[in-house]
Order: structure tokens, then C-alpha cells, then sequence
């Protein structure tokens, strides 16, 4: 069929954002820290400067993570992990987020800190053209 709308992709082909980022999960795995040394190497020496540097960067209060420290759930780490996954429609859940927060916390920080780089650079990318950045993404920096 020559010209033709194509409607659906072929079963298999999984479909993917610029920059290679999968549409609906996360760019890197939760252990994959030695994709960004510099921000390993910061969680690993001084991880409340690094959870409120990476909250800052993802557009919520930089004192936020102060706040985990408070009871069992880490309500910071469970909120800015939430709102990174609704932000760039990752799929997953509450109770993954609360696992994460409390099992996995520095993990969790800086498989947040990838992401925000990640998207952030894609949308940046001049392949991406076609995408708008979102608002409370500019001029967000991770020191």
C-alpha cells in the first residue's frame, strides 16, 4: 500500500521518545548509578544536600527532603518521586513510589536526579523539536 496512514505500529516495535527515552519508563534502572558518577559520588558523601539540590530540581521546595526524617514513609522522597513519574508519564504507582522511598532511598534520589537530566536534555535536543518544554522545567539545574 503506497501512501497510506499508518494507524498502529507493528506488534514488537516498542515505541520511544527522542533521545532514545522509552515512553512510560524511566530512562535508567534504579542501580544503574554509575551512569552519572558525579551524582552517585554526591548521594554516597552527602545525600540531604543531594536530595535537595535534585527537588529543587524537579520544581518542589529545596528544603522538602528535610522532611523525611519524619516517621517511617519518607513523604519527600515519595512526593517528588510521584510527581517526576506523573510529570513524564512513567508508569507505576503510590505503593511503588513509598517502596522505593523507603527500601531503596539514595537509589531512589538519584534514579530521580538521571531522569530530570535526562528529559531535561532531550527536550533541549534539537531532535526534539516537536516537543514544548514543560514550565517548570526551566532553569532547572543540578549543580
Amino acid at each position: 500500500m503506497q501512501g497510506g496512514l499508518v494507524l498502529q505500529q507493528p506488534p514488537g516495535v516498542q515505541s520511544q521518545r527522542a533521545g532514545g527515552v522509552q515512553a512510560g519508563q524511566w530512562s535508567t534502572g534504579l542501580c544503574d548509578c554509575y551512569e552519572d558518577m558525579n551524582d552517585c559520588c554526591c548521594a554516597l558523601w552527602c545525600l540531604p544536600v543531594f536530595a535537595c539540590k535534585t527537588s529543587s530540581a524537579a520544581g518542589a521546595c529545596a528544603c522538602l527532603p528535610l522532611l523525611d526524617c519524619v516517621g517511617c514513609v519518607p513523604p519527600a522522597s515519595l512526593a517528588v518521586r510521584a510527581t517526576v513519574r506523573e510529570r513524564f508519564g512513567i508508569q507505576g504507582n503510590v505503593w511503588s513510589d513509598c517502596f522505593f522511598g523507603c527500601c531503596c532511598y539514595a537509589l531512589s534520589w538519584c534514579q530521580i536526579s538521571r531522569e530530570i537530566k535526562r528529559r531535561a536534555a532531550t527536550l533541549a535536543s534539537p531532535r526534539s523539536a516537536g516537543y514544548s518544554p514543560l514550565t517548570p522545567l526551566q532553569g532547572a539545574h543540578l549543580y
